[in-house]
């Protein structure tokens, strides 16, 4: 539901930075073929949870921490390790928590690069869509709460909100179903990662 638009910089201003926050996986496939990788990978990377982790390893960099959870739990990672310079928030434009006002409130020098927009898919796809209305789904996923309100903006604008009614949807944490209908089955995710939102779909109803 939502489409991703790159914004990498052609240069960051790495002066004084000692580490990264990442909490996409996307960033990965982002700055893959940067000129500025090679310096990137010798800085200690923060990812938000597992996934996140093992792109980035994937990419080269070798001191990889996850918080294995959401915003809130990166947020203490990082609190909870000595920086000796600024931390590099490579960011989405649109995002969730305030990772940065957290960080800075605590004492920690946090620089944010937005690097990409995930702007809302305004139709469902029809193959998606038709399943939808035969009741073909046996549940939505929902990653954020951008995501579900993308996902209710397009049901919305087919004049379909009927769909919901007794429509299983799995969301990864409490915030990001928000935005569901309450004539939804609505689950929510034990915790915030991708891992947690399978089990639980796969969790009989």
């Amino acid at each position: 539901m939502l489409t991703l638009v790159p914004m990498t910089p052609d240069h960051f201003d790495l002066d004084g930075v000692s580490a990264l926050a990442v909490t996409s996986k996307r960033v990965a496939s982002l700055i893959e073929g940067h000129a500025q990788l090679s310096r990137l990978r010798s800085l200690k990377v923060f990812a938000v949870g597992e996934k996140t982790a093992e792109a980035m390893r994937a990419l080269g960099f070798t001191n990889v921490c996850s918080a294995n959870g959401d915003v809130e739990d990166l947020s203490n990672l990082v609190r909870a390790t000595p920086l000796t310079g600024r931390l590099l928030y490579l960011a989405a434009r649109d995002r969730a928590g305030d990772l940065e006002g957290t960080l800075e409130r605590s004492g920690v020098s946090v620089t944010v690069s937005e690097i990409y927009a995930m702007e809302p898919v305004r139709q469902i796809a029809p193959e998606a869509f038709a399943r939808l209305i035969a009741k073909e789904v046996d549940a939505v996923l929902i990653y954020s709460r951008r995501t579900a309100e993308a996902f209710v903006d397009a049901v919305r604008g087919a004049g379909r909100m009927d769909l919901f009614d007794g429509l299983r949807v799995v969301a990864i944490s409490q915030q990001s179903a928000e935005p569901i209908p309450a004539a939804a089955r609505l689950e929510i995710a034990p915790r915030p990662n991708e891992d947690e939102l399978l089990r639980q779909v796969l969790t009989p109803c």
